[in-house]
């Protein structure tokens, strides 16, 4: 964990200044790839849509996922959700692994996920790096794994 930190310290002093960091579109970034894919967050809510997870509620450090599993036979979800802000950082990654129960086909059910966006203002405290005030503020979502 130090080393990352380090150099995601020494990567973002090169930028130095909050008015330095451009907001970018992941949309266009990410490449599309079975199994992953993009979203763009809006009003704290993402529609998913796939056929397993439906849609994707954020709170400030919290997730409530949505299932409704259109499939024929029982499901155990097994994916990740990295969550970025709008100036492509990585604020944090949930992993979500059911392996004692499974959603049945038709079944509705919710979950719950924390997360926890990196304490960079902490970690950047001696540097002259000034991040922008929404540096924190969850903007895309990629979804990796069984879920479409």
């Amino acid at each position: 964990m130090k080393i990352l930190i380090v150099s995601l310290t020494a990567a973002l002093s090169l930028a130095c200044y909050a008015d330095e960091f451009k907001p970018v579109d992941m949309m266009a970034r990410v490449p599309a790839a079975k199994g992953l894919a993009v979203f763009k967050i809006s009003d704290d809510e993402v529609a998913v849509n796939g056929s397993l997870l439906k849609r994707i509620e954020m709170g400030k450090q919290t997730m409530v996922l949505n299932y409704k599993s259109k499939l024929d036979k029982p499901v155990y979800p097994k994916f990740s959700i990295r969550i970025y802000n709008g100036y492509g950082m990585l604020l944090d990654t949930a992993r979500v692994s059911w392996t004692f129960s499974s959603v049945e086909p038709g079944a509705v059910k919710q979950e719950n996920v924390s997360f926890l966006p990196k304490n960079l203002p902490a970690a950047l405290s001696f540097s002259t790096v000034s991040l922008p005030k929404d540096w924190d503020r969850p903007v895309f979502l990629i979804v990796e794994g069984e879920v479409f």
